[in-house]
């Protein structure tokens, strides 16, 4: 029998299934690290604008794994050091600065380039995901080894009222499924996998899709 995935990707988050590869060399920071930067005597900058992408591996059911954030600071044409506050943890510097993290303060030596960092996050999301299978439409939750018609629905919520971007992405191994249908989002391929890829922009209580 042929298997069938018909995804429905609606209402509201931030999920991924993604494989990365990373070859830059990083410099993991960690409270009371050796290398101290102070703010006493230097041109501190705070971190006014910058952007945090938040990337969420996830159980078949959405459940989390694990959080990993990458946080990019535009280039500050002035100051020797910038300030930034975050509550990440293991942080690892992507570029060649020195940084210092004291008290969920961090200092980045200024080189006048964008700066990017990468840390775990522990914390509660702002966005949250919830995906339920049908298997010939009933309910299921173990679909390993079965065969039918499936169907997977992709439900989110916001709990904030910061605007979200979210992307959500599942990858099927090619062999075992067949005649894929997606209903607001894309499906291509991806190596041996088909990936099945939703995008869509999150407020509270609203949501809309970018990618039909």
């Amino acid at each position: 029998m042929n298997k069938k995935l018909i995804a429905i990707l609606c209402c509201i988050m931030l999920t991924g299934c993604t494989t990365e590869t990373k070859t830059n060399k990083t410099k993991t920071i960690k409270e009371e690290t050796p290398v101290v930067l102070t703010t006493k005597g230097h041109d501190v900058k705070e971190a006014v604008n910058k952007s945090e992408t938040i990337t969420v591996k996830t159980k078949a059911s959405g459940e989390i794994k694990s959080t990993k954030s990458e946080v990019t600071i535009p280039s500050i044409n002035e100051g020797d050091l910038i300030q930034d506050t975050t509550i990440l943890k293991d942080i690892s510097n992507k570029g060649d600065e020195n940084i210092t993290l004291n008290d969920h303060q961090l200092l980045i030596e200024n080189n006048k380039n964008s700066i990017q960092y990468e840390g775990t996050l522990d914390a509660a999301l702002p966005v949250g995901v919830d995906v339920t299978y049908y298997l010939d439409g009933q309910k299921v939750t173990d679909i390993k080894g079965k065969t039918g018609t499936l169907k997977a629905v992709f439900k989110y919520k916001n709990s904030t009222e910061t605007p979200f971007v979210a992307t959500t992405i599942m990858l099927l191994p090619q062999e075992t499924v067949s005649d894929i249908e997606v209903k607001n989002g894309k499906s291509m391929l991806m190596d041996d996998y088909q990936a099945i890829i939703g995008l869509v922009f999150l407020v509270m209580n609203h949501l809309r899709i970018l990618w039909k």
